[in-house]
């Protein structure tokens, strides 16, 4: 007999007992033999080839891992010895994991299988009967969405099947007992083709429908997920047979969600094409309750009222009206959910399809029931600090969003307006779960197309916001104005001489521009000598004000500070470094300006009582400066994103390098205005503010970035970060101008608002799920627990102390997943309203059985599987 060991294929000589057994006059069956001493049999007749366990584990162990094939693993053998078994392992590996499913899924091995039997289930998902609240059927409408049933359709095209020569009669062990429903499976085949027309689409075209290529006896396949979790669900995997055809979905479901269909009150479907998917859902599930009323698997056909929904990734390739109307981020009820746990899981999964597109159809089923089943696994273990992890950025998150709403909300001074949006809002979240009214539902997360600024407005905007602001005062005051003019002169034109890319005409301009400033530097000099030098001079000589406050300070700037530490990187908050290496003469000679204010001294010297009035001066300035920068932060970028929603709609191409260049031009602005603000907070703080001031905040290359006017161009992940500070205030838009102006950043601080409320509402959401979910995840396992304990108890009464050890073990992996429960949900939920039925988490709950080999098996093995 042929022995394969985890370390070679060898030759063994093999004799069996053919003595007969106590009970009868038989012998026991050689493949028993076999198992007995820890060999499994390559076949159950007159085995010749057999596998050690242990060889089995890993190589099992290894097809999950890393995806190993089983020629390849031979060939692994076969360089160990020289041998080959790759056949006989095939046929062996299938019956092997097989055997071990249906015994952690606590089945006896036969063909007909309870259906989905052998997949592993999410704990945090609604199960009825095993971890939903006592009387969840009372729950206020308002938190009826706490018991909704997230999913996700999603096709994959990656898991295909060759058109090669197999076996017709291969068929899966694991049928209709795992992920895929195979007893649809051929029915469908046979009622897509005559009744399911091509379906054109309104919105944009998608591969999912067809609109792409497709090879192979089997093209893919389309199944559920749970959004929340990434969980496959139960018999919900169909094979395809060309596109993404909508019955194949409508089949998907219809099989996947039985458990919850009769049951739950509400659903969320996520859908890459839901805004076409859905349009004659009805109608095909009426044709389908025509053909198929005499399948058994499919109890009812009836879908509670479902949220159509499209995953956030995918939104912005539909038009405006599916990405917005059919938004996660502005649908009552979902939390944070995005709806792609799809993409994430095939991610994983499509690793499995290099090998699985060579299997029988038989095999392949197997394989991916066995794959998907590992990858459940692992998520069940680590649901209780994966849950404790999204409590805690829920927390956090919603803190943030409600500051920065409460901030927003107290620079809105009309509270009638605040009051029309809250009941606009209000009758967008009725109505927004009704696709029948969405025609004429309007939209508060879009700006006013009759309120928006033309071309020619967007570019006389940044020529104002370009202008600055022209100032004349006299006296200390005065001269202190002028030299941070002066300053920001000096730096636009450091930036135009740093950019070398000006005509030769542009260049003699720019050059006469630099000895103007040179120039008016030199005379500004002057008379700040006559008025400020007298006061630094007497404030070296007289010391600070108040002794206590601080010694003389002993720097090589003194009287000046070290400024050195004024500019750096943006994304700490500070102006750009000036490398004077490598530039012209004149961009030299600009840089080297100094403009003297108060703000360029020593802390002591501005301490001094002479000082005061003008640090005082200086200070109003400087944050009369900064207010302003914000201002033209804040309208560059909105008159950024403004030009993006242009060119989205244009189709010249003239015109959209024309709006490309606008929009760098404003992206230009945008630092420069970011810049100048850097520049007047280093200085404020010099002058003495306190770095932590509420209103003059560091900021951040992140922050001016994070803010679209549209749809089509929120990115995924936005909602989970925090909305930059200077949108707190809207104030600015109170001054911009004319009506027309007023009337257009009127309308993007509308929209900030809405959306503002929103993302608040959906932390809001998320958190209560959250909450609610680790309820349930403590209810699952201790359900489970339970019923492997009953389990264990019935096979000591049949004298079958083997299957029970391993029930008491099951049991335990239960147990310490309530310990890690209880650890990670303390000071989050009440853990005592969590107990399923009424028992509450001990720290010696596994042992709670007084049975002495179930405290045995609970104290010595350390497995989880």
């Amino acid at each position: 007999m042929t022995v394969v060991h985890e370390h070679g294929i060898h030759a063994a000589a093999i004799a069996f007992c053919h003595c007969p057994t106590a009970t009868d006059s038989s012998f026991c069956p050689e493949p028993v033999q076999l198992i007995k001493f820890g060999l499994f049999p390559g076949s159950w007749q007159q085995p010749q080839t057999a596998y050690t366990i242990n060889g089995l584990r890993d190589y099992h162990l290894l097809s999950l891992q890393s995806t190993i094939t089983a020629l390849d693993y031979v060939y692994y053998l076969r360089r160990s010895t020289d041998n080959d078994r790759y056949r006989e392992l095939n046929t062996a590996m299938r019956e092997f994991t097989f055997l071990r499913n249906v015994r952690r899924a606590g089945q006896d091995p036969t063909s007909d299988l309870p259906a989905g039997c052998l997949a592993v289930s999410c704990p945090a998902c609604p199960q009825p009967g095993i971890n939903m609240l006592e009387g969840w059927r009372d729950r206020p409408d308002a938190e009826g969405y706490l018991d909704m049933l997230f999913y996700s359709v999603d096709g994959n095209f990656h898991h295909n099947q060759k058109m090669k020569p197999m076996d017709p009669e291969d068929y899966p062990l694991t049928q209709g007992a795992g992920y895929f429903r195979q007893a649809i499976l051929h029915q469908a085949s046979e009622y897509m083709n005559p009744h399911s027309p091509f379906q054109e689409s309104t919105c944009n075209k998608f591969g999912a429908m067809g609109y792409g290529r497709y090879s192979g006896r089997v093209s893919g396949m389309v199944g559920l997920t749970c959004s929340r979790h990434m969980f496959v669900f139960p018999r919900s995997l169909v094979d395809l047979v060309k596109g993404e055809g909508f019955a194949w979905g409508d089949f998907a479901q219809l099989s996947g969600l039985q458990p919850w269909l009769d049951v739950l009150k509400l659903f969320c479907r996520g859908y890459d094409i839901n805004c076409q998917y859905d349009k004659k859902f009805e109608l095909r599930l009426a044709d389908f309750r025509s053909n198929f009323s005499h399948l058994r698997s499919v109890r009812t056909t009836v879908f509670p009222p479902t949220r159509s929904l499209i995953p956030k990734f995918h939104a912005p390739a539909h038009t405006l009206l599916c990405s917005v109307y059919r938004s996660y981020n502005y649908t009552p009820g979902v939390g944070m959910t995005d709806g792609e746990a799809s993409e994430r899981i095939w991610a994983a999964f499509n690793a499995l399809a290099i090998r699985a597109k060579e299997m029988t159809a038989g095999h392949r089923h197997d394989v991916i029931n066995d794959f998907l089943s590992d990858l459940n696994v692992r998520r069940v273990h680590g649901m209780p600090k994966a849950l404790s992890g999204k409590h805690q950025t829920a927390r956090r998150q919603l803190a943030l969003a409600r500051e920065h709403l409460q901030y927003l909300e107290q620079n809105i001074a009309d509270e009638r307006k605040l009051s029309e949006w809250r009941q606009t809002e209000a009758v967008w979240e009725r109505d927004v779960l009704d696709p029948q009214k969405h025609r004429g539902l309007q939209n508060p997360y879009l700006l006013d197309k009759e309120k928006g600024l033309t071309e020619k407005q967007l570019v006389e905007m940044m020529k104002k916001m370009r202008a600055g602001r022209e100032e004349h005062s006299l006296g200390p005051l005065g001269i202190i104005h002028q030299g941070t003019l002066l300053e920001r002169k000096r730096e636009e034109l450091l930036d135009e001489l740093e950019l070398d890319d000006a005509t030769d005409v542009a260049l003699e301009t720019l050059k006469g521009r630099c000895d103007t400033f040179l120039c008016e530097v030199d005379t500004w000099t002057t008379v700040r000598d006559a008025y400020l030098q007298p006061l630094v001079d007497e404030a070296t000589r007289t010391g600070p004000l108040d002794p206590t406050s601080g010694p003389k300070s002993t720097s090589a700037f003194f009287p000046l500070r070290d400024m050195s530490y004024d500019a750096g990187s943006a994304s700490k908050g500070l102006p750009p470094v000036r490398n004077p290496k490598g530039k012209p003469d004149l961009w030299q000679d600009v840089h080297a300006v100094n403009i003297l204010l108060p703000s360029a001294y020593d802390a002591s010297i501005l301490r001094a009582l002479c000082m005061r009035e003008v640090v005082g001066f200086e200070s109003e300035i400087r944050r009369a400066q900064a207010c302003d920068a914000l201002d033209d932060v804040r309208t560059a970028i909105i008159g950024r994103e403004a030009y993006k929603i242009k060119k989205i709609h244009l189709s010249s191409k003239t015109y959209a390098t024309r709006a490309t260049n606008h929009i760098r031009s404003m992206e230009d602005g945008v630092r420069e205005a970011a810049n100048r603000y850097r520049r007047a907070r280093t200085a404020l703080l010099a002058l003495g503010m306190d770095e932590a001031d509420p209103e003059f905040r560091v900021l951040r290359k992140e922050d001016t970035v994070k803010y679209s006017l549209d749809g089509q161009h929120k990115t995924l992940g936005e909602s989970s970060e925090s909305k930059p500070w200077i949108w707190e205030r809207f104030t600015f838009s109170d001054t911009q101008g004319d009506g027309q102006y007023q009337a257009f950043f009127e309308d993007a601080r509308r929209v900030h608002w809405f959306r503002s409320s929103a993302l608040n509402k959906r932390w809001r959401e998320e958190l209560s799920l959250v909450e609610e979910e680790m309820r349930r995840s403590i209810r699952f396992f201790s359900y489970h627990r339970h019923r492997w304990l009953d389990v264990a108890e019935k096979r000591d009464l049949l004298g079958n102390r083997g299957a029970a050890a391993y029930a008491r073990k099951q049991a335990h992996r239960y147990a310490r997943l309530l310990h890690v429960c209880q650890a990670e949900y303390t000071g989050r939920i009440d853990l005592v309203r969590c107990a399923y039925p009424t028992q509450l988490i001990r720290p010696n709950l596994y042992l709670s059985r007084t049975n002495h080999h179930y405290k045995l098996c609970c104290e010595t093995s350390d497995m989880v599987q």
